[in-house]
């Protein structure tokens, strides 16, 4: 028992120390605390230079270029790509004109002018009328001083009979005969002639020939090589001729179309009255801009169809031109005159429903409507004269 109790009084005593807090100790004053204000550094500060605006390198390529901005770049490429689609097309027209150039020039289609020559004296000497084209060349291409006399001979035979064209051995022998040498002697040999002829035989024979050589010849020498045509330089001297005249006539109808410009104000339909008096029917006002259009009109008509500016002319462009602005405002005009012919109308109905006398605005207006009639009158006679 008493081991017990003591273990209740150690329990005891041991809680009532956790339990109990431990006395307060006792703590010096606290000290006041001075502070001094301590000055800040004063710091300087430099003004900030504006900075340059920030340039995009894309912008600055493009201008390095000659564009201005991206949509520039584009359309320059979009006319490239339209550049080479057409590219083609304009390689072959300018090949075109090259041959239609070189076509022109005759000395184009020969090797030189000597075979252009040769040509023309064969055109010349009736290649083409009938004579033979194997004697004409040999004609042509032969120098007949150089040629022995009864080859010159037979050649003239065959060039004037052309069915013995190509018989020469026949028609030397004939020719032979002609001056009295025996060509069926059995010692005659053709290619050795010479040897059978007598001095007077063969003066003849030469005398014979050079007739022949100065034919040939004169038709040899009366035929000239036209002189040769750049015919670049002249498609550009007529093109340049038409521009020219495009200018001439420009300025000279530039005049005329702003007088034209100044005087077309109106579109009149005249009519004469009971006294013989030519008065106006009907009277439309030209639009103002109608007007500004009329110089570039009437220039491009008269110059395009190459038309002086005479006083006759200038009339007729004009009545041209007015005719086609009646045909183009023809229902602005319908309508107008329309308009005008129902006021008419009305005016004369007033007319004879007063008598002359002021309208009373008080008074209903009369039940009797227009006369379609009339007005269709009035209107057929301002627009279909």
């Amino acid at each position: 028992m008493s081991n017990s109790g003591n273990f209740a009084e150690a329990v005891q005593q041991a809680t009532t120390q956790l339990t109990t807090p431990p006395p307060a100790q006792e703590t010096a004053p606290a000290q006041e605390v001075k502070t001094e204000q301590v000055a800040a550094p004063e710091v300087k500060t430099e003004p900030v230079a504006p900075q340059a605006p920030q340039v995009d390198p894309s912008v600055e390529l493009l201008k390095r270029f000659g564009y201005d901005n991206e949509d520039d770049l584009k359309s320059s490429l979009t006319e490239l790509n339209t550049f080479k689609q057409k590219e083609s097309f304009y390689r072959e027209l300018e090949q075109q004109y090259e041959e239609l150039a070189k076509k022109e020039d005759p000395l184009s289609l020969f090797a030189n002018e000597e075979e252009y020559k040769n040509f023309l004296t064969a055109q010349k000497m009736g290649v083409n009328q009938g004579k033979d084209f194997g004697v004409v060349q040999k004609i042509v291409r032969t120098n007949m001083d150089q040629m022995d006399d009864l080859d010159v001979l037979s050649l003239k035979d065959q060039y004037d009979i052309p069915k013995f064209a190509g018989k020469d051995d026949k028609v030397k022998k004939a020719l032979l005969e002609e001056i009295g040498v025996d060509v069926n002697d059995e010692n005659f040999k053709l290619d050795h002639y010479k040897e059978h002829l007598t001095e007077e035989q063969d003066l003849k024979l030469a005398r014979l020939a050079n007739q022949a050589r100065q034919f040939f010849n004169q038709n040899k020498a009366d035929v000239k090589i036209p002189e040769r045509v750049d015919y670049k330089q002249k498609i550009q001297e007529r093109l340049q001729q038409r521009q020219d005249r495009f200018n001439q006539l420009n300025t000279a109808w530039k005049e005329q179309a702003n007088r034209i410009a100044e005087s077309s104000n109106q579109v009149k339909y005249v009519e004469k009255n009971e006294k013989g008096e030519v008065v106006d029917e009907f009277v439309y006002d030209v639009d103002a801009e109608f007007k500004q259009s009329i110089p570039e009109i009437v220039n491009n008509y008269a110059v395009t169809n190459n038309v002086e500016p005479t006083p006759e002319n200038v009339k007729a462009v004009t009545e041209l031109m007015m005719n086609a602005y009646k045909v183009a405002n023809w229902e602005k005009m319908l309508k107008s005159a329309r308009n005008e012919a129902r006021t008419q109308v009305r005016e004369q109905l007033d007319k004879e429903r007063f008598n002359g006398q002021p309208i009373n605005k008080t008074e209903a207006p009369p039940d009797r409507k227009p006369d379609e009639t009339d007005e269709i009158r009035l209107i057929a006679s301002k627009l279909f004269k």
